[in-house]
């Protein structure tokens, strides 16, 4: 096995464990506050059911993107939040 051959399986097993930690992050963060998060968007008149007949992806993908976007903003470390701020700029820009 050469060194490049290690070093691209060491790769491909750090993304695969960078995944596993986002899906994680992405399931215990939305499953676990979904429900009252929605019930809150659809009492405080947010979120109208009404206007959504199933088909149409733009209100899901919405309130995905709002959920995310606030999830995500809770677990930044706010406190170290200006050391990565280039490094999660740079991240973002590349999305």
């Amino acid at each position: 096995m050469t060194t490049a051959t290690t070093t691209g399986m060491e790769a491909e097993a750090a993304l695969a464990s960078l995944r596993a930690h986002i899906e994680e992050f992405i399931a215990l963060e939305l499953t676990q506050r979904l429900d009252v998060r929605l019930a809150n968007l659809v009492h405080s008149g947010v979120l109208e059911l009404d206007n959504w007949d199933g088909a149409n992806l733009v209100l899901p993908r919405t309130v995905t993107t709002a959920l995310l976007e606030a999830a995500a903003e809770r677990v930044i470390w706010h406190s170290h939040r200006r050391r990565y701020e280039r490094d999660i700029n740079r991240l973002k820009q590349s999305l």
